[in-house]
């Protein structure tokens, strides 16, 4: 047999109850208590056979009994004796009171016989009492498949986590397909198993006069990197909108180390245009 999670050798092995709840509500505390609270044992088969539940036989009527014997002295009733001489073997019987006052029961056993060289006087005596014939078992009724229920220890969680068993809500999951001009993690990770974040910067009424603008990335935080992956100009006179491209005079300079994004307009019309950027970016102190 190869042992793995669904399998268990029974050696009385100890299993805590809040994990093996089905297996518990089958035997319970048959084949011994544990800890007297929270563990149960599994039935010992360490040099003892199965028998299988019997509700007519006392000896086999519930499981966790034990019985039998590795040993037993079977005796005749009585003693007996017996005497070679020459090619003749005589035995006597004593039964509960004396010996028989003579030797009876003579055979000759021959001149050739191999058998001839047997020790006279060897006397066989026991006692009444009788013995089990069953070798050491204990009684059960099931073959153990075991499965593990283990419960979770875990917590629901609104913010990165590198536990095994947390779990996110519903709103951090949402959150992360959320573009907000506050700061949300992606979900995802850089290449140096930094988490990233995004978040949407907007600078109104950029004119061509003007022309540049500076606007920070994330308030109170050191970057370790940061890039745009969109974004997009919005022309309030028509309501058009147009990509951020330096085929209409309009791009977005970004740099981690100032933490900032530089904005600037040269569109050849000398339209006032509004900036939606999207930023991402990673923190030094993840």
């Amino acid at each position: 047999m190869v042992l793995n999670s669904k399998q268990t050798f029974m050696y009385s092995l100890v299993y805590r109850g809040e994990y093996y709840a089905k297996l518990f509500s089958l035997i319970g505390t048959a084949y011994g208590a544990g800890d007297g609270s929270t563990t149960f044992n599994l039935p010992t088969k360490e040099g003892l056979a199965s028998v299988g539940i019997k509700s007519n036989d006392s000896d086999f009527n519930a499981i966790g009994k034990t019985g039998g014997s590795k040993t037993n002295a079977f005796t005749l009733n009585g003693t007996a004796d017996f005497d070679i001489s020459g090619d003749t073997m005589s035995f006597r019987y004593k039964g509960s009171n004396s010996w028989t006052s003579n030797w009876s029961k003579n055979i000759s056993i021959g001149s050739n016989q191999s058998n001839k060289n047997l020790t006279s006087g060897v006397q066989l005596s026991g006692s009444t009492n009788s013995g089990s014939i069953l070798q050491p078992f204990t009684v059960t009724n099931y073959i153990i498949k075991v499965s593990e229920t283990r419960p979770l220890t875990g917590a629901i969680v609104n913010q990165q986590s590198n536990s095994d068993v947390n779990t996110y809500s519903c709103d951090y999951i949402n959150n992360r397909n959320t573009y907000s001009t506050n700061e949300v993690f992606t979900g995802k990770h850089w290449i140096d198993g930094k988490p990233i974040y995004r978040r949407v910067i907007i600078h109104n009424a950029l004119d061509t006069t003007t022309r540049v603008a500076t606007e920070t990335i994330a308030p109170n935080s050191t970057l370790s990197n940061a890039w745009c992956v969109g974004g997009y100009v919005y022309y309030a006179t028509n309501g058009y909108t147009y990509p951020i491209d330096s085929n209409i005079g309009c791009t977005v300079q970004v740099s981690a180390g100032y933490n900032s994004i530089t904005l600037i307009n040269n569109n050849s019309n000398s339209r006032t245009l509004d900036f939606y950027v999207f930023i991402e970016y990673t923190k030094t102190t993840d």
